[in-house]
């Protein structure tokens, strides 16, 4: 038995601060969502359910939880000699 991918979504969003693209597609019945960090697009967190909204919804609480713990390398400015 084939399964294909329905109601596909794709957006790009920023969360904390963070570029992060949210993908959703049903199967068989129950949503996927993962969200990536655009580039270089590495999927940090995933959900499933039964419903559209609560799987993104939980995908999105987890890359906030993991994203408010990511450290940010600021860059400092150039001393002049």
């Amino acid at each position: 038995m084939v399964m294909h991918a329905t109601e596909f979504k794709v957006r790009e969003e920023v969360l904390q601060g963070w570029p992060i693209r949210v993908t959703t597609y049903a199967i068989a019945g129950v949503y996927h969502c993962h969200i990536d960090n655009v580039s270089p697009g590495a999927v940090f967190a995933r959900a499933s359910n039964v419903d559209r909204e609560a799987a993104e919804q939980t995908a999105l609480s987890k890359a906030a939880d993991r994203l408010a713990q990511t450290r940010r390398h600021l860059e400092e400015p150039l001393l002049k000699a």
